[in-house]
């Protein structure tokens, strides 16, 4: 039942939280409320909040409700992550269309959200620094030029902690 009815859930729990239909239950607000249901249906309340948010997005974006691929639900719980991070209905649809057409999987779809959640670091310079951008990214450069040309050479440096404990060990004599 709640792999054909999921859809009809989502709208329901939509309907609910809109109209603050949860408030006649004596609940304060819709997560409360949300878990006392869960338990009537025995699901977790993480799986309606799942419908709830697919709804939501199929209506932000008015994605007709009577083109749901039903057993797409866990690629359209993806794409709505993905809608809700980037705001951007024309690419949630062309996504939604995508999984329908079997042009995109699920992977593909969890890897989009995935990137867009956690980005890839900034290029970093060879100490691991962060690539500074435009105007910054050339005073950067220009002051570690700067401190770099007033550095002895290397080979040198490699011999001061020698030449430390040489001068060490003569002042103590």
């Amino acid at each position: 039942m709640m792999r054909k009815g999921w859809l009809l859930i989502g709208e329901k729990l939509l309907t609910i939280e809109r109209n603050e239909l949860y408030k006649q239950h004596n609940s304060k607000n819709m997560t409360k409320w949300l878990e006392e249901f869960s338990i009537s249906l025995d699901v977790v309340p993480s799986t309606l909040w799942k419908f709830l948010k697919i709804v939501k997005m199929l209506n932000d974006i008015n994605f007709p409700i009577s083109e749901v691929n039903l057993k797409n639900v866990t690629g359209l719980e993806q794409i709505a992550r993905i809608y809700e991070y980037t705001s951007d209905g024309e690419k949630t649809f062309e996504l939604i269309k995508q999984l329908d057409e079997k042009v995109i999987n699920i992977t593909k779809i969890k890897k989009i959200a995935s990137d867009l959640m956690n980005p890839k670091p900034a290029a970093s310079d060879k100490n691991n620094n962060p690539a500074p951008k435009g105007f910054l990214k050339y005073l950067w450069q220009k002051i570690t030029k700067s401190f770099l040309a007033c550095l002895p050479p290397k080979p040198i440096l490699r011999v001061l902690p020698v030449l430390f404990v040489v001068f060490y060990i003569t002042d103590m004599s």
